[in-house]
């Protein structure tokens, strides 16, 4: 039976940590993706700014493949004049401001915001690369759902009700436990699962000083969590995912800084708005 990693911290079981592993393959947004728009920001003349944290450095992605011994690669590149978002062929599919299976993605930039590619597509990219089977010696990461917990939080912004907004949550948690499962039906033997971290604690959600932007994104990222773990023991699978609730800058940096971090964190408005930056605020 494939295992999901249990821990009650951003860590991994020790089952995982002993083991070797043959590759690795992620799938999620910004918190997950190590370059996939190093062509965007090369194009305004810094492609060491390519990542979702403090730049120049790792993702967490990158770090776990380096303690097996494994290289992390972008498994999308984007092409600056087309906005759209080209297989690779490498491990790592995660693209910043991907939604589990809905577009557009959550990206300032609307023709890129089009095609971002949500993490259903990005599974059925990885799969259909390798004949719809899961390689059982790889070691296998999902992390998403916070683009669709932003983009419903700005949803209410703009007039959707609460309560369809939450039920939207719930329907990307439902989908998410969807692609879980299509992994493990796949033949994923090893399969780590994050859940969301508290969103109403990042910069984004302090700059509202009323509060109320901090508590419906902890609200709904604790509702997909919530959906998200039920989904999975519903379906049987065998584990709990991972909890980084009390973690929520597991980068240590703000979406594509380079040097100094700044009130920029994720949001429906601040998000990959200037992967190009470098010191200042994203806006």
């Amino acid at each position: 039976m494939p295992r999901i990693a249990f821990a009650a911290a951003l860590g991994f079981a020790a089952s995982l940590a002993q083991a070797q592993y043959s590759n690795a393959y992620f799938f999620g947004d910004s918190l997950t993706d190590s370059g996939v728009f190093t062509n965007l920001v090369a194009a305004f003349g810094d492609a060491t700014a390519n990542k979702f944290t403090t730049n120049p450095g790792n993702v967490w992605s990158q770090n776990l493949g380096l303690r097996y011994g494994l290289s992390v690669t972008p498994g999308y590149a984007v092409d600056p004049a087309s906005a759209q978002f080209a297989a690779t062929g490498g491990n790592n599919y995660a693209i910043g401001g991907a939604r589990a299976t809905l577009q557009p993605g959550v990206f300032a930039i609307p023709a890129f915001a089009a095609n971002i590619v949500p993490l259903a597509a990005q599974i059925t990219a990885n799969l259909g690369q390798t004949g719809g089977r899961a390689n059982a010696g790889a070691l296998y990461a999902y992390w998403g759902g916070a683009n669709d917990v932003f983009f419903q939080a700005g949803a209410v912004a703009q007039g959707l009700p609460l309560a369809n907004a939450a039920a939207n949550v719930a329907t990307a948690a439902g989908d998410a436990v969807t692609q879980i499962n299509q992994l493990r039906s796949a033949g994923a033997s090893s399969l780590i699962v994050i859940a969301l971290p508290d969103m109403g604690v990042n910069p984004y959600a302090a700059s509202d000083p009323t509060g109320a932007t901090g508590q419906l994104l902890t609200a709904f990222s604790g509702a997909y969590n919530d959906a998200l773990r039920q989904g999975l023991i519903a379906t049987g699978t065998n584990g709990t995912p991972l909890s980084s609730f009390k973690f929520p800058n597991v980068n240590r940096g703000c979406p594509l800084i380079r040097s100094t971090p700044t009130t920029a964190s994720h949001s429906p408005s601040s998000v990959e708005t200037a992967p190009f930056a470098r010191s200042r605020p994203v806006r």
